[in-house]
């Protein structure tokens, strides 16, 4: 109902099963791009052969088919900023409290950080493609240096490498995706959940620079919008992705607050957001040879909505509904 034709999935590998047998009954109404969501996961794939297909250096692809595929890791470098537990470079602005210079941790594997580098240089090796989840902006220069060393330690490639939120990056940093092919794997709906106290959190200067979708796109790196549906224990977050579109857009919150958008300058305009949705999403997954735009010789994945997204204003698309999700060419949902 909400006219999701994907869905990139980042679960413990047994999720397979339930994919597996609503594909044999017929009742798959989506298409699956799966990933692992544990580093050490790297091994099984290998042994299963989930990985990108270079054999036509113009057209990589990952493993499976088009209802269901592979060739992706999903892995965290640190946590979140809504529990402090995000890395930045500085303490965070308030936590005076329980400890003033507490700057933020790392996760399973991250602290480690030789290990953590050596099994993301290994699975690389294999044709991995790598996802890493990282909000603070020294995780996400660590990852930007990880992508650098890999490059020359494994050679040049068209990695497509995923950064997972990519929440808050430094100034500096920005440059750092030119030329790159960077997924910024991003959810819009954060801006305006997080905006209610990240400035408290962080303070003006750095977040300047959280879900800086303008100038992650005018510095190249390609934008890839989802919904991090369901959420975690702090907060739920919709599924359906015209809220995403219209928190990209305004960057307000569903009562159109502030007048001019969160941090205006980060904006981005309609057609940027909804090929960062489609294209941008099928290009992350190495799958835009099949899916992300609509042409001759590519999936018959689309919907129709009741609104004219291009002829309305912003807050109209909050109410906006599908009339139909095609998937496959098959009508999968129809609005009654």
């Amino acid at each position: 109902m909400w006219g999701v034709t994907t869905v990139q999935d980042m679960s413990p590998p047994d999720q397979l099963e339930v994919y597996e047998a609503l594909r044999k009954s017929g009742e798959l109404t989506c298409r699956i791009n799966f990933s692992p969501s544990r580093l050490g996961d790297y091994k099984m794939m290998i042994e299963n052969g989930w990985v990108i297909d270079y054999s036509d250096p113009e057209r990589p692809h990952p493993a499976g088919d088009a209802w269901i595929s592979y060739g992706t890791l999903k892995t965290h470098i640190d946590g979140i900023m809504g529990g402090r537990t995000a890395r930045f470079f500085e303490p965070y602005s308030d936590n005076d409290v329980e400890n003033r210079l507490w700057r933020g941790g790392w996760r399973e594997f991250s602290k480690d950080m030789p290990s953590f580098k050596e099994m993301i240089f290994k699975a690389d090796a294999e044709n991995i493609q790598m996802r890493i989840h990282a909000i603070g902006d020294e995780a996400n220069t660590i990852l930007l240096d990880i992508l650098d060393s890999m490059a020359i330690v494994n050679g040049p490639r068209d990695r497509r490498f995923r950064l997972v939120h990519a929440q808050v990056l430094r100034p500096e940093d920005f440059a750092r995706f030119q030329g790159k092919n960077i997924v910024a794997e991003v959810q819009p709906y954060h801006v305006i959940d997080d905006m209610r106290w990240m400035q408290e959190r962080i303070g003006y200067e750095r977040s300047e620079g959280a879900y800086a979708f303008r100038t992650l796109h005018d510095n190249g790196c390609i934008l890839s919008f989802g919904s991090d549906w369901p959420g975690t224990n702090a907060s739920y977050y919709p599924v359906n992705p015209l809220y995403g579109l219209y928190a990209a857009v305004t960057r307000q919150t569903v009562n159109g607050k502030p007048d001019e958008g969160w941090f205006p300058l980060q904006r981005i305009g309609l057609e940027e957001a909804l090929r960062a949705y489609t294209w941008g999403s099928s290009f992350g997954a190495f799958e835009d040879h099949i899916k992300g735009t609509l042409e001759p010789g590519k999936l018959a994945d689309l919907v129709v909505l009741d609104t004219d997204l291009f002829s309305t204003e912003p807050s109209d698309w909050l109410n906006a509904r599908a009339v139909y999700t095609i998937v496959d060419g098959k009508v999968v949902y129809k609005r009654e």
